[in-house]
């Protein structure tokens, strides 16, 4: 009988598994090009943070419902800012203009207001 030469490998799933996650995301993230959008000037009349999707929602006046992902933001300090200007602004009455990247729509997404 001819001996059996022992084979080392390491199966292709296990490789998988023992590599590094990919770093976190240190600028806001969009595979869109175009520019930054504005909406027209609305109240927050309600937010909240959405734990399921990271997300900060916001309705406004005009009755749309924004967003905006927070796990594509600079930093965890900038959405905390962004968070803070939102209940800021609801709590005066003031009117806000949504921004939205890559020329998405402000109607639904943003990423910074201006007061």
């Amino acid at each position: 009988m001819a001996a059996l030469k022992s084979v080392s490998f390491i199966p292709s799933f296990i490789a998988q598994v023992t590599q590094p996650k990919a770093a976190p995301v240190v600028h806001f993230n969009t595979s869109r090009t175009g520019k930054d959008r504005m909406s027209a000037e609305v109240k927050v009349e309600y937010m909240h943070f959405d734990e399921v999707t990271k997300s900060i929602k916001v309705v406004g006046s005009d009755g749309n419902l924004r967003e905006c992902r927070t796990e594509r933001l600079p930093s965890l300090e900038h959405g905390r800012l962004l968070w803070k200007k939102l209940a800021k602004a609801g709590k005066e009455k003031a009117t806000v203009q949504f921004v939205a990247a890559g020329g998405f729509s402000p109607d639904k997404w943003f990423y910074d207001i201006e007061v």
